[in-house]
Order: C-alpha cells, then sequence, then structure tokens
C-alpha cells in the first residue's frame, strides 16, 4: 500500500494557498530577488534530505511569503537557485524527505548567506542551523564566520578543534575517508533528532488549540514551528567557547529540561504575537499539558542517539542508528506519555538486537519504514517479525513516470475529497521530475478544486516525494493489505473494483492529520494482482497528456476508469 505522509504543511492548507495570487509583502523584497541576482548552489543535508524546498527569507520574518522564490532539492539534496543580495539574509529548507530514514522532515533548516563573502556555496544542515541561531542572537553579538566557529567548538571541543567550512563541508561523503566526518554527523544527526522530538509534541499541543496554523510556509502558516525555537533555546546556553566546549557531542548529558521549557514560553508567547484570536488560556493549558512530555522525547531521544551513533562507522550503520533513534521520535508524534517514551528508550538501548538487525537488513538493501518498525518494536513483537513488518514492497521498475495516481476519502459525512498525482518523465540527471495535483475538497457547502504545479522526487524505487511551493507529499510503496471493514465508509471509489463492501482496496493510502487524525484515503485503481512490478500492478495509469487547469482537471477522462467519465468531483460533490 502507499501513504502519504504531510511535510510539512497539511493538505488544507495547500488547498487554500492555491487560491490565491502570489500578491507578496512589500516591493523592495519582490525586487530584491528578481534584481542583481547571485546563483548559490548547496546540500540540506540532516542525512541529505530529498524534495526540500529551499527559499531566501528575504523580509526576515521566519516563514514563507509568496514571493519569495526558491526550488526544491533532487535526489541527493542539492539545489541551485539566484538571489539578489543588499544584506545578509537567511536561506531556509522546508520539509522533504530523509534519505537515511526515508521519512518525512518536518523541520526546517537554515543558514546565512554573508554579503561580506564571495563564498556561493551554501550547504544547510543542523549544524548551520545552530549557527545561524547563534549569529541572530542579540545578547552574543557574533558574525556568521564566528558563530560557526563556536559550533565547531561545541562538537568537537576546545583544543584540537578542525578546520572545517561547515557551509561546504559534507559530513556524508567523507564519512569512512576523514574522522572528523564521522564526528560531526553523530553532532548532528543527535541534535536535529533531538530537537524533532520536542518540536513534534509541542506543535502537536499548539495545532490543537482552535485556530491555530503553524509551519514555515504558506498563507496559513503564521510563525515557525517550535523546532526553531529549541534551537534558539540551546543557542542561548552556547555564551562562551568555554561553555560550548563539546555541549553537542554531549548533548545528551545536558539540561535539555530547561531548554525545552524556555522554548515552549517563546514558542507560546510568538504563536499569541501571530494569532489575533487565537484563545491563550487554552493555548498555555495545552502547551502546559504538553511540556513534561517533549521535555521526557528530546533527552529519551538524545540518549538513544548518542548510544546507536556511538556504533555507526560506515554508511548503513548511520543509516541504522537514524531508524532506530527515529523510532523514537515517531512514539513521542504519536502522543506517548512520560512513563512509556522512557520505557521505549531503556528497551532500544538494551535490546542491542534492534540496531544489528536494521542493519543488517539496510545491508540487503531493505527499505525500513520507521512508523511500522515502532508499532511493531512497542507492541511487542519480536525483532525480526517487527523489521519484516515494516520492511516496504521491493519495486525494482519505475512505475511511476507517466502515470497519474487517484486517490479519495472521507473524514466525516460533510468532509471529502480526491486528488489525483500526474508524474511527467523522471529525469535521472537531475534526479527529480514535474508533476501536477488536481484536488477536489468538500466541506459541508464549501467547495474547492483546482491544479498544482509540483516536482516529483524519486528517494528510492519504494519512496517518493512530491514538492510544491505549497507543501510536500511522500508516497510509499507497502505490501497490499486488506483494508479493515470499519474503514470501507471511508472510501468514495468509482463505481470499479474496489468499491465500498468490497474486502480489497487499491495499494495506496492516504492519511492526513490536516482533516483528521482518523481520515483515510485510498486510491481509486485496484492494481492487477498478476502484476506487481508494473505501474499497472500497483494501481496506477497511464495518461497522454496532464491538465493544464482547474477546469481541465475536472474534465480529466482516463480510458477504462469509470467508464471513461471525468471522474475527479464524482462522489466527491
Amino acid at each position: 500500500m502507499i501513504q502519504f505522509k504531510k511535510s510539512p504543511v497539511a493538505l488544507s492548507v495547500i488547498i487554500a494557498t492555491t487560491m490565491l495570487t502570489a500578491c507578496g509583502g512589500g516591493g523592495s523584497d519582490q525586487d530584491s530577488q528578481a534584481s542583481n541576482s547571485t546563483s548559490f548552489t548547496g546540500l540540506v543535508i540532516d542525512d541529505a534530505i530529498s524534495g526540500s524546498y529551499v527559499y531566501p527569507d528575504l523580509n526576515g520574518n521566519g516563514v514563507q511569503d509568496s514571493f519569495e522564490k526558491g526550488g526544491a532539492t533532487n535526489s541527493e539534496g542539492r539545489f541551485s537557485f539566484g538571489v539578489g543580495l543588499t544584506s545578509n539574509l537567511t536561506l531556509k529548507s522546508i520539509g522533504g524527505t530523509d534519505t537515511a530514514t526515508q521519512e518525512s522532515w518536518d523541520g526546517s533548516l537554515s543558514n546565512i548567506i554573508d554579503t561580506s563573502s564571495t563564498q556561493t556555496t551554501l550547504n544547510l544542515t543542523p549544524l548551520t542551523t545552530m549557527a545561524a541561531s547563534l549569529a541572530t542572537n542579540s545578547d552574543l553579538s557574533l558574525s556568521i564566520a564566528q558563530a560557526q566557529e563556536r559550533v565547531l567548538v561545541a562538537v568537537f571541543g576546545q583544543t584540537g578543534t578542525p578546520t572545517i567550512d561547515l557551509n561546504t563541508y559534507n559530513y556524508i561523503t567523507q564519512t569512512g575517508s576523514d574522522s572528523n566526518a564521522a564526528t560531526m554527523r553523530q553532532a548532528a544527526v543527535k541534535l536535529a533528532q533531538t530537537v524533532e522530538a520536542g518540536n513534534r509534541v509541542l506543535n502537536n499541543a499548539a495545532e490543537s488549540v482552535n485556530g491555530i496554523e503553524l509551519g514555515s510556509t504558506g498563507v496559513e502558516a503564521k510563525t515557525n514551528d517550535a523546532s526553531s525555537f529549541i534551537y534558539d533555546s540551546i543557542a542561548a546556553q552556547l555564551t562562551s567557547s568555554s561553555s560550548a566546549n563539546n555541549f553537542l557531542s554531549t548533548l545528551e548529558t545536558q539540561n535539555l529540561s530547561t531548554i525545552i521549557t524556555t522554548a515552549k514560553t517563546n514558542f507560546q508567547q510568538d504563536i499569541i504575537n501571530t494569532h489575533t484570536n487565537v484563545n491563550t488560556t487554552s493555548l498555555q493549558a495545552a502547551l502546559d499539558a504538553a511540556e513534561a512530555r517533549a521535555r521526557q522525547a528530546a533527552e529519551s531521544t538524545a540518549r538513544v542517539a548518542d548510544d546507536v551513533l556511538d556504533r555507526a562507522t560506515d554508511e548503513n550503520s548511520f543509516k541504522a542508528a537514524s531508524i532506530v533513534t527515529a523510532t523514537l521520535v515517531e512514539k513521542a508524534d504519536q502522543g506517548a506519555d512520560v512513563t512509556t517514551l522512557n520505557t521505549f528508550e531503556v528497551n532500544l538501548i538494551n535490546d542491542t538486537d534492534v540496531i544489528t538487525a536494521v542493519n543488517t537488513a539496510i545491508t540487503s538493501g531493505n527499505v525500513i519504514d520507521v512508523g511500522l518498525l515502532e508499532d511493531g518494536l512497542g507492541d511487542g513483537s519480536s525483532v525480526g517479525s517487527a523489521i519484516t513488518d515494516s520492511s516496504l514492497e521491493d519495486i525494482s521498475s519505475d512505475i511511476w513516470s507517466n502515470q497519474f495516481l487517484s486517490m479519495s476519502g472521507q473524514d466525516s459525512s460533510t468532509e471529502k475529497g480526491r486528488v489525483i498525482l500526474f508524474f511527467d518523465a523522471y529525469s535521472e540527471s537531475a534526479g527529480k521530475g514535474n508533476a501536477k495535483v488536481c484536488y477536489a475538497f468538500k466541506d459541508g457547502n464549501e467547495e474547492q478544486t483546482g491544479l498544482i504545479e509540483a516536482e516529483w522526487t524519486k528517494v528510492g524505487d519504494e519512496v517518493v516525494e512530491v514538492t510544491s511551493t505549497y507543501g510536500n507529499f511522500q508516497i510509499k510503496a507497502y505490501r497490499v493489505q486488506v483494508v479493515a471493514t470499519a474503514d470501507t465508509g471511508k472510501y468514495l471509489g468509482l463505481g470499479t473494483s474496489g468499491v465500498p463492501g468490497s474486502s480489497e482496496y487499491g495499494n495506496f493510502l492516504f492519511t492526513s492529520s490536516a482533516f483528521d487524525e482518523n481520515a483515510t484515503w485510498y486510491s481509486d485503481i485496484v492494481g492487477d494482482s498478476t502484476a506487481k512490478d508494473t505501474a499497472a500492478g500497483w494501481g496506477l495509469a497511464s495518461y497522454t497528456s496532464s491538465p493544464s487547469n482547474g477546469d481541465g482537471c475536472k474534465s480529466f477522462t482516463a480510458s477504462g476508469v469509470n467508464g471513461g467519465n471525468a471522474f475527479l468531483t464524482v462522489n466527491v460533490f
């Protein structure tokens, strides 16, 4: 089956933003990107992040405005685009897929373009993000170069700190050939996963309050998510070289409780400042209730990351360590309480078979889904069974190029919708291809249809990322599963195989918290079980030409699908 995971903008935000024109937030900002353009290239890496949207934060408000144009990273995490420079500005990346864990990357990374430098290569990593937080801390008065030096002290210590340019150094490709690379990679991954664990708990709590929309992109996103405040809170601890000494390499021993508490307080105030109608009492209650879980999530993740990353020596073992650590982040994201998080942490550290088995599976070519692995380990399954059940279906051919995928579902009697994704031919040299997303959505009396221009990146044969200015979708190929009878009412169908009431649906499943945590969408075309390594076998269908606008979406037909009739709004409106 295929699962979409929103990253980092919910589908409801995507639909809302596509209805607006790019009106921007001031002519000077728009002009600064259009004129005197300088070309920048670089990588977005925790491990490599593919399908991440990189843009210049021209007005420094921390979120992407409609006039701040960028582009998506390719399958290796590479990006390239031009921007006009009049003063230092922050380069930010949003979302994407972590190629080590094959999971949606929900956070944001950043770096600062220094106009006093002629450098045009600029990587975005957890360590450059930490340096950016240091450089923008008004109490420290550090240049970006000085901030990056302090980050190196936090990784390597005050004595023997190597001379490394964080803007250009790729600790992934250097792993195994440079001893500094392993140390930097351990610190970067530990930092990123620790921040993400606390981030997800605080974000979920805030978004449970009516009227709050978080994220780093889209007109509905009025504030950063919690991750930027956690980075800032850590930066506030690095007030000198002595206080920074080995801070990040020993993050699991630091006072993460205070760091999360400070971040929560600043996060809460920023939401109040940017959401005029928010119920401050409800917001404070939600974040206060989540604070202990966020602290435990960050502390447990840091300890697990330290334990498993210390054993990593090559590419596969680093990927295995990232996957095992990510299961704890997933556990936190699912709302686990403090006791459950602590127990899960202890089990991961004490059961050395987990990291060994994951490493063996990766070496054998398996692609493991972190969410399913977390489910298996948390349910008490044996390590072997958990890995088998969480391994994605092996696909050896390109099932995506020049094919479309139609999916539909309903969250309630009033909320329902369909998306049709068109995957144009893939360029292996560019590491991406063009894509289009037609959508139809109904919520009560509100009806919306439209088209989103996008790009798609092949993270692997089993995983693709669809990236647009308005948000990302991740698609994964799972083994075919029979849909539970209780879920059949959530499927809209097209009047062909797999209609409500049948025991088997298509191979694709889309879940989104945009509508409801329990909202489930299924593919409209049931695959041919006798041809599992083909597009038809997975329930995709070919097309001659894709729609060019919303009206084209509504009139799109496909031979053999629903009798050839236009089907975007069938059973939706």
